[in-house]
C-alpha cells in the first residue's frame, strides 16, 4: 500500500514538473516558436543579437601610394593638422590686434572706465596701458593686459607662425627662431598696416616642412628609400560596445535613430601580395641605398599604410560605409522586429566622440576635463529644447531621454580615468579642485567658493543625477574626498592685502612668485599685494567635511556579504577586544546586544584624518552619543560605562557618520533576514533581469 501511495506520488510529481516546464517554455516562448511578433524595444534581448554580429564592413578601399623616407621623418600626414593649427594661431593675432586697435579709438575717458573699472591700477600703470598711445615698447604688455595673451603666446605654433610672418614682413632676415624685440617689430608692423596681409597658408606649410627637414641630421637626411604599397582600408560599424540607450525607433514615421554609432576605419593593410595569383605584389621598392635598416624600411611601410587611410578618408570611405551601413541595419532590424524601417538617422553627437578621443589613452587632461564639461554643458541645452519643443512631443522627448542616457554613460566612461596627479579619479569636483589648488595658494574668493560647494543644496539636479545617479550622498562624498586631499596638501589659506616698501628692501626681500602679485614702481618705493596666510581657517576644513566615506558599489558589497557584520552576544563577559586592521569595533549603548565587529578597515568608511592626532589611535576611541567607535580596548567594561573622545567632529559631523553606520547596520540584518520566499524570489527577478537571447546561451 505504501509502496503504491509512493509511485503514485512519484507520478504525480513528475506530471507537475513536465507541466511546469511546459507553461515556462510558453512563458519564454523562444524564437516565438507560439506565435506573437516582436516589437522594437530596448530590451537586452535585441541588443545581444546585434553585439553577435560583431564588426559588419559596409565599404572598402582599393588603392596604391608612393612613400618615402623624407615624407615618414617629416610626418607630412599631419599637413592639414599644421595648417589648421597655424591659421587658428593667425587669426587669433589678428583678432587681438583689431581688438587693441579699436580700443585705442575710444576717448581716454572711456578706456580709463573700462580698464581700470576695479581701480586697481596705479597712476603709472593707467598711464601705461591706457592712456600712452600704442609703441613697440608697449604693445606686448597692453596685449597681456586686455587680451588673453598668456593663452596666446603658450599655443602651439605661436613661434613659428611670427617667425613666417616676420620674414614675410622683412623683419626678419634668417634663423629659425624669434627675439622679444622682433616679435614687438612684427606686431607694431601689422599692428599699424593692418592692409598688409602677410599671412599665406600654403607658404608657411611649406616653410614649415622644409625647417622639418633641415633639421634632420646629416645621417639622416641621406638615406634614400621610396616604396610603392598596393593595399585595402575597411570600414564599418563596431556593435561590441553597443547598448540598449543608443537606438530609437519612431513607429509612427518608420525611423530608427542611432546614438553614439558610427562607422569606423575597422581595419587597414598593405599585404606582401596585393593579388597573389597575378603576381603582383603589396610593395615594390622604387630606389633604396645602403644606408636604410629593418627600422627604417618599417617606418616607411607603416607610414604607407597610414597613408593608405587618410586616402580612402578622403575618398570618402566613412560617408559611404554610414549609407551603405542604413540600408544593412534597416533590412537587420525589420527582420529582428517585423516591423519596417523606412529610414535610419544617425545622430553623431560630440560628447561621443570627445569621450572616445579621451579615452584613447586612458587618462584625461585638465584641458580635456575643460572641454568635456563644456561639451556636456551643450548638450544639456539641447536636451531642453527638445524638451520644451511644443511639436512632436513623444518623440522629441524620447530623442531627449537618450540624449540624456547617452550623458549618464559618457560621464560613467570618463569617472573612470585618472585625472592629473591627482590621487582620485575623474569626477565633477575634479576641475574645481585643480583650479584652487595649481597656484599652491587659496586665496579669500577660492575659499568662499569651498564654502559654497560644501553645501549640495545649492548645486543643481542635473549634476547630481548625471554624474553619481541621482545618489546625494555619494555627491557630497565626493566632494569630501577632494576637500580631504587638499587638506593634505597642507596649502595656506589667507588674502591678499595691499603692501608697500623702498626700492633698497624690496631689492633685498625674498619674493616668492606665487605670494606677490600686481607689483609697481614710483619714486616713493613699491607698492604689491602680498599673501597673507590665515592659520585659524585650516582648522575649519574639518567642519565642511562630510566624516564619511561612501562609494554605493562597495556599500552594496558590505551589505550583501554576510561577515560584513558580527554581533557579539553577552557583552557583559567582554573583558577585552583584540584590533584588526581589517576591521573596527561599534558599540551601540541603544541596545541589550549593541557590540559589533565591524569587519571593513576603518579608512573605507570614514575620512582617517577627520579623527584628531590625523587618526584614531589603539585604545582610544570616538564617542558619537549614543554610539562608540573603537579599534581595540584591554578594558571593555571602563569603555563601556564611561567612553570618551578627543575628536573634532562637530555635533552634525557625529550625528552624519552615526547614521551612516546605523544605514550599514540596519541594511545589512534586513538583507540577510529576509525569509526563504523573499530571497527565491530576488534570486530569480536578478536572472530575469540578467537573461540573454537563446543564441547566448549556448556560445
Amino acid at each position: 500500500m505504501i509502496r503504491q501511495i509512493l509511485h503514485s506520488g512519484r507520478f504525480i510529481l513528475e506530471i507537475l514538473l513536465v507541466g511546469a516546464l511546459v507553461v515556462l517554455l510558453f512563458w519564454w516562448n523562444p524564437l516565438h516558436i507560439f506565435g506573437g511578433k516582436p516589437e522594437l524595444q530596448p530590451t537586452a534581448n535585441i541588443v545581444s543579437e546585434i553585439r553577435e554580429v560583431g564588426e559588419m564592413i559596409t565599404a572598402e578601399y582599393y588603392g596604391e601610394v608612393l612613400a618615402s623616407i623624407d615624407e615618414a621623418q617629416i610626418n607630412l600626414l599631419e599637413e592639414e593638422d599644421i595648417r589648421s593649427q597655424a591659421e587658428y594661431m593667425y587669426q587669433d593675432i589678428k583678432t587681438a590686434l583689431e581688438n587693441l586697435r579699436n580700443f585705442h579709438t575710444l576717448s581716454a575717458e572711456n578706456r580709463l572706465s573700462i580698464g581700470n573699472e576695479d581701480n586697481s591700477l596705479n597712476r603709472r600703470e593707467r598711464k601705461r596701458l591706457l592712456i600712452d598711445p600704442v609703441n613697440q615698447k608697449n604693445i606686448l604688455e597692453k596685449l597681456y593686459f586686455l587680451e588673453d595673451w598668456a593663452n596666446t603666446s603658450q599655443m602651439a605654433l605661436y613661434d613659428e607662425v611670427f617667425h613666417f610672418i616676420g620674414l614675410e614682413a622683412g623683419i626678419i632676415r634668417s634663423g629659425n627662431s624669434i627675439s622679444d624685440k622682433q616679435a614687438r617689430q612684427v606686431l607694431m608692423g601689422w599692428y599699424e598696416r593692418p592692409e598688409n596681409d602677410w599671412w599665406q597658408p600654403d607658404g608657411f606649410v611649406t616653410d614649415f616642412f622644409e625647417n622639418r627637414l633641415s633639421n634632420l641630421s646629416r645621417r639622416e637626411s641621406r638615406k634614400k628609400l621610396a616604396i610603392i604599397g598596393r593595399g585595402t582600408v575597411k570600414a564599418g560599424f563596431d556593435f561590441n560596445d553597443l547598448d540598449q540607450s543608443m537606438y530609437h525607433f519612431n513607429e509612427d514615421m518608420g525611423e530608427l535613430h542611432f546614438f553614439g554609432l558610427a562607422p569606423k576605419v575597422l581595419n587597414s593593410d598593405i599585404n606582401p601580395w596585393f593579388i597573389p595569383e597575378k603576381g603582383i605584389p603589396g610593395f615594390d621598392i622604387l630606389t633604396y641605398n645602403g644606408k636604410v635598416d629593418f627600422k627604417d624600411s618599417r617606418k616607411v611601410k607603416i607610414y604607407a599604410v597610414q597613408k593608405l587611410k587618410t586616402n580612402a578618408r578622403n575618398a570618402g570611405i566613412i560617408e559611404q560605409a554610414e549609407k551603405n551601413g542604413a540600408e544593412t541595419l534597416s533590412r537587420l532590424f525589420s527582420l529582428l522586429t517585423g516591423k519596417e524601417i523606412k529610414k535610419v538617422i544617425f545622430h553623431h553627437d560630440k560628447i561621443i566622440q570627445l569621450t572616445k578621443e579621451i579615452n584613447a589613452d586612458r587618462y584625461i587632461s585638465y584641458e580635456e576635463a575643460v572641454q568635456f564639461e563644456k561639451t556636456i554643458k551643450q548638450e544639456l541645452t539641447s536636451i531642453d529644447s527638445l524638451r520644451a519643443a511644443s511639436e512632436d512631443r513623444y518623440n522629441n522627448r524620447n530623442l531627449a531621454e537618450n540624449k540624456w542616457n547617452t550623458l549618464i554613460q559618457m560621464i560613467a566612461q570618463v569617472q573612470q580615468l585618472e585625472f592629473e596627479a591627482h590621487a582620485l579619479p575623474y569626477n565633477f569636483y575634479s576641475t574645481f579642485w585643480y583650479k584652487i589648488t595649481r597656484d599652491s595658494l587659496i586665496d579669500s574668493t577660492e575659499w568662499r567658493d569651498i564654502k559654497k560647494h560644501a553645501r549640495p543644496e545649492l548645486i543643481d539636479n542635473q549634476s547630481i543625477q548625471l554624474w553619481s545617479k541621482n545618489d546625494s550622498l555619494w555627491f557630497q562624498a565626493l566632494y569630501s574626498e577632494g576637500l580631504y586631499q587638499l587638506f593634505k596638501e597642507n596649502i595656506p589659506i589667507g588674502s591678499f592685502s595691499v603692501d608697500s616698501t623702498s626700492l633698497e628692501a624690496w631689492k633685498s626681500m625674498e619674493k616668492p612668485l606665487n605670494r606677490i602679485k600686481n607689483v609697481s614702481f614710483h619714486r616713493e618705493g613699491v607698492v604689491f599685494e602680498y599673501f597673507q596666510p590665515q592659520p585659524d581657517l585650516r582648522d575649519s576644513l574639518y567642519q565642511l567635511m562630510s566624516p564619511l566615506r561612501y562609494n554605493p558599489v562597495k556599500f552594496e558589497q558590505w551589505i550583501s556579504q554576510k561577515n560584513t557584520i558580527e554581533t557579539i552576544g553577552q557583552m557583559d563577559t567582554v573583558q577585552s577586544l583584540s584590533a584588526d586592521p581589517e576591521g573596527f569595533w561599534l558599540l551601540d549603548t541603544r541596545k541589550n546586544e549593541g557590540l559589533f565587529k565591524i569587519n571593513v578597515p576603518l579608512d573605507q568608511v570614514t575620512l582617517p584624518d577627520i579623527f584628531a592626532n590625523d587618526a584614531l589611535p589603539e585604545g582610544s576611541q570616538l564617542s558619537l552619543d549614543s554610539m562608540v567607535i573603537f579599534k581595540s580596548t584591554n578594558d571593555f567594561p571602563a569603555l563601556r560605562n564611561n567612553p570618551s573622545s578627543s575628536s573634532n567632529l562637530s555635533q552634525d559631523q557625529k550625528e552624519m557618520l552615526k547614521q551612516y553606520l546605523s544605514t550599514l547596520y540596519s541594511s545589512h540584518k534586513t538583507y540577510h533576514g529576509r525569509d526563504f520566499l523573499t530571497k527565491t524570489k530576488s534570486w530569480f527577478a536578478e536572472k530575469w533581469e540578467s537573461k540573454s537571447s537563446l543564441t547566448e546561451k549556448f556560445q
